[in-house]
Parts: C-alpha cells; sequence; structure tokens
C-alpha cells in the first residue's frame, strides 16, 4: 500500500472526537482540509488549511473544495457529517459510499422503513412533528416508549417515556437536538442481555471485519446514554454470526462499497436480531481506540487510508485478546466541579486518561456525549471483573460538585 505524501484528505470536523484521524494523517505527512463551525476546534491544530463552515452545509464545502484537488473524504464519528461526506465523494468520484445509502442510516425514520420494507425485525415505530399526533400514537401503541430526534448524534435528545405526564419535556426535549424537527417514537424493545456496540469495516462491498463489545449505559441518571463498551462480547457466536449476516444483507442492499460502520443492536428472549442503529462511521466512546487495544485492529488508521483508496492486504479480522473497556466520566447532575476521586482498585486498571474539566468548571446532567468531564480506557483481569465495574462504576469513580 503506498500513499503519495501530500494527498490532501478534507475532514469533516474537528471536534474532540475526531482528532484521531487527523493526527495520523499528519503522521502520514498528508495533507489536511477541515472544515467545521467552530473556529476554536481542537481539530484545528492539526490542519493544514481550516475552513469555518457547518459540516451540515454540503453544497457550501462542496463548492468550496472541488477545486482544491481533493483526494479522500473522512467524517469520522459523527452521523451528522457523513452524509455531507458522501456527498462530496460522490461529485468529487472519490472512494465512499452512495449518498442516498448514508442518508438512510443516518436517519433514524428512513432506517426503520428500509428494515421493514426488506423484513428485518423492527419494533413499532412512526415519526411526527406535531407532539399531539405523538401523543395519541402513544395512547394507542401503550408505554414505555423510546423517543429519539431522526438526525441527532451523541444519545443528544434521546429518552424513555413511561407515562403521560412525562411526554410533554421529553418531546420537546427530542425536538431541540432534531435538524429536521421530526422525531421518531419506537416501543421498547425487551432486550436479552446487554445490546451489542462496536464498529465494522467494508472492504470492496463486503464486511471484511469487525469487533462487537457491550454497551453500558448509566442507570443513575436516564438509563439510555452509553457510558461505555467492553470487549470482548458476552453473547454466543451463534447469535453473532446472525448478526455478520444479516450485515452483509444490509451492505449489500444498500451498495455501500467502503468504509467504518458503527452498531448497535439487540437480541429479544427469542434469540431475534434488532438493529438499533448502523452508523456509516467510526463509533464514538473511543470503540476505536478500545478494539486497538483489543485486537490491534487499528480501523482510525485504516479509515484515512481508505479515504484514499488505499487498502492494505495484510487487513483482516483478529480476535479479540484481554478484557477491555472504554468509559466515559460524567456526572450525574448539575453542578461546579469540586474534584474527581478514583478507587486505588480502579487506578490499577487504567490504561489511558483524559479529563477535559477542570475544578471549578461547570459540569452537567449526562444526557448526551456532549456532556462528557474525560475519559478512561481500562484493562481487567477477567471477565467477570470487567463486567462487574462496568455495571457498578459508581463504586469506583466519585464526582463530587460543590453544594
Amino acid at each position: 500500500m503506498y500513499i503519495h505524501k501530500m494527498d490532501k484528505v478534507l475532514f469533516i470536523g474537528g471536534s474532540v472526537w475526531q482528532l484521531a484521524p487527523l493526527i495520523y494523517a499528519k503522521k502520514r505527512n498528508l495533507r489536511t482540509v477541515l472544515v467545521d463551525y467552530d473556529d476554536k476546534a481542537p481539530g484545528k491544530k492539526y490542519a493544514d488549511e481550516f475552513y469555518k463552515i457547518s459540516i451540515i452545509e454540503k453544497k457550501k464545502i462542496y463548492n468550496l473544495v472541488k477545486n482544491l484537488n481533493i483526494k479522500g473524504v473522512v467524517a469520522y464519528g459523527s452521523d451528522i457529517a457523513a452524509p455531507t461526506a458522501a456527498y462530496i465523494s460522490d461529485k468529487l468520484n472519490l472512494p465512499g459510499n452512495p449518498y442516498d445509502s448514508v442518508k438512510i442510516l443516518t436517519n433514524k425514520n428512513l432506517f426503520r422503513k428500509f428494515l421493514k420494507k426488506n423484513k428485518f425485525n423492527v419494533p413499532k415505530f412512526k415519526s411526527f412533528s406535531e407532539r399531539i399526533n405523538a401523543l395519541s400514537w402513544v395512547e394507542k401503541v401503550g408505554y414505555p416508549v423510546f423517543i429519539k430526534p431522526i438526525d441527532s448524534s451523541g444519545s443528544r435528545g434521546v429518552s424513555i417515556i413511561k407515562k403521560k405526564s412525562d411526554f410533554k419535556q421529553k418531546f420537546d426535549m427530542a425536538m431541540k437536538y432534531s435538524l429536521q424537527k421530526k422525531i421518531i417514537i419506537e416501543k421498547l424493545i425487551l432486550r436479552k442481555s446487554y445490546q451489542v456496540a462496536g464498529d465494522g469495516f467494508v472492504v470492496d462491498g463486503k464486511f471484511l471485519l469487525h469487533c462487537w463489545g457491550n454497551e453500558h449505559f448509566e442507570k443513575l441518571c436516564n438509563g439510555i446514554v452509553p457510558i461505555g463498551e467492553s470487549f470482548p462480547s458476552i453473547h454466543r457466536d451463534k447469535l453473532l454470526k446472525k448478526a455478520r449476516l444479516e450485515t452483509q444483507r444490509i451492505i449489500d442492499l444498500l451498495k455501500l462499497k467502503i468504509g467504518a460502520l458503527n452498531f448497535d443492536f439487540v437480541f429479544n428472549d427469542n434469540d431475534e436480531l434488532f438493529f438499533i442503529e448502523i452508523g456509516p462511521r467510526n463509533g464514538g466512546c473511543l470503540i476505536p481506540e478500545v478494539i486497538y487495544k483489543s485486537t490491534k485492529m487499528n480501523l482510525i488508521n485504516v479509515t484515512v487510508d481508505a479515504s484514499l483508496g488505499k487498502i492494505s492486504k495484510k487487513l483482516k479480522q483478529l480476535p479479540t485478546s484481554g478484557y477491555w473497556s472504554s468509559y466515559m466520566i460524567h456526572s450525574i447532575k448539575n453542578g461546579i466541579l469540586k474534584n474527581i476521586k478514583i478507587s486505588d482498585f480502579l487506578k490499577k486498571r487504567i490504561i489511558e486518561k483524559n479529563i477535559w474539566i477542570k475544578k471549578n468548571q461547570r459540569v452537567f446532567e449526562y444526557n448526551g456525549g456532549d456532556k462528557i468531564i474525560g475519559t478512561l480506557i481500562l484493562k481487567f483481569e477477567n471477565f467477570e471483573e470487567m463486567i462487574q465495574v462496568m455495571d457498578n462504576m459508581e463504586n469506583y469513580i466519585k464526582i463530587n460538585l460543590y453544594n
């Protein structure tokens, strides 16, 4: 595999979660072009060229870069950025996936309709723009239900509605985070064991490799925003093989060609598979970083290389080794940060730690990925220890706030 030095790669978004591919690109002596609405975006320091444009303004970005001799486009870790990347790669005839297919994967309503049309398992669902119509439908199908913006990311605006008195507040919150001002409501799926999370990669239309683990949620807060993932998965290979085959069916139907996929899916008590989301991008919550620790598959580097049409012939599925997890340090309420207390037991298992919020700065209740205080990558002695700690992290790490 050979990558020309100084080839230009366009990066859609430069948040703290999107630094890893930018850093790799600089190491490969690629010329990095970054667009982001925030002219103080952390990724700016790694950009050879920076343009202050919102990542959703696909036509504006295209008009900017069409004469810049871009050789690749990367939308890392963002469902919102992915359609823009697909639009530009389509227009410039660069490696990528069909724009219409990426739109389906990044719009919860379109994805549910696609699954239903093609006879995948789906819960009862319907999308709404008006609260009164949404409430009427929920009253018919019954509580509890999930309510989600059709087009947000980082679990922003997602919640469970268990009773009518909560409906207005949670509907309005979901609408707040929707770019298109539209929400989707779904009947709750009673899942068997842990929700599956992880990443995979498509090469030449084939689901070449993946690594799936267990999604962990904050039970003391809202119960639906991920606090981290642990690897390997608890589920039997028979069930995961079913997921691999059904993923390939989705790839074939959508004519996906190349790039990362991020997964959330569950099995019910009848071992039926339900895809929650398949994002056409690398995962957040340090999923690619933990996958690299546990398998040596570096999907961050592969993503940048693939944007240039360069895939190593040595790329292959590798097994997990050891017991690894990511953890999103967070607060379960609003306040001013006093300190973060980590137990000696947990300290011995920390491989990497990053703290972004300092003492005396404001923190917020953890209801989305934008409320994270810091991150940990952890390595455990065995599977049982990993699961026990991840499910009871409040016993090992304390976020103390000023009264």
